[in-house]
Formats: structure tokens, C-alpha cells, sequence
């Protein structure tokens, strides 16, 4: 829930953001599965939607300009980080 509240500015309680926003922003939904992994620890993967962002219809116009393609594609390598755990 702290992760909910402060990164994300979403009260678990009224199911409302809240008025400040998180992080990122506003969001508008979430989703979130919590699992457990073979040795018992729990871990989730989830989904959050931010306020603003364009509608997957919209998203899809955008997708098939060039410029903004790149721009996007761009924008999504240079926040993704792969690294091997030693």
C-alpha cells in the first residue's frame, strides 16, 4: 500500500487517487496479481494507467507515424535496463 500511496498517489482506501499524484503523475486504474515463486516469496506484476495517457485507439494512429515511432521506441530504451544478477 506505501508503494500504491506514495509512488503511485492512489489511496487503497477511497480507490481514488490522491490530490498530489505520485511519481508518475495521476493514474487513473491499476491492476496487480501477487504471486509466489517456488521458494514461497511474493512478488507482483501489474498494470497502471496513467492519467493522459492517449486511448489505445489513439495510440495506434500515432504508432504508424514515423517520427513519433522512433521517438517512442527512443523513449522506451532509454528507460528499460536488462542486467544479469551476479
Amino acid at each position: 500500500s506505501a508503494i500504491l500511496h506514495h509512488l503511485f498517489g492512489w489511496d487503497l482506501e477511497q480507490q481514488k487517487p490522491i490530490a498530489g499524484g505520485g511519481v508518475f503523475g495521476h493514474i487513473s486504474w491499476y491492476y496487480f496479481v501477487l504471486e509466489t515463486q517456488m521458494r514461497g516469496s511474493l512478488h507482483a506484476h501489474g498494470l497502471i494507467r496513467l492519467e493522459g495517457t492517449p486511448s489505445s485507439e489513439r495510440f495506434q494512429q500515432l504508432i504508424q507515424d514515423v517520427d513519433w515511432s522512433a521517438r517512442f521506441k527512443n523513449f522506451v530504451d532509454s528507460i528499460i535496463q536488462c542486467t544479469v544478477p551476479f
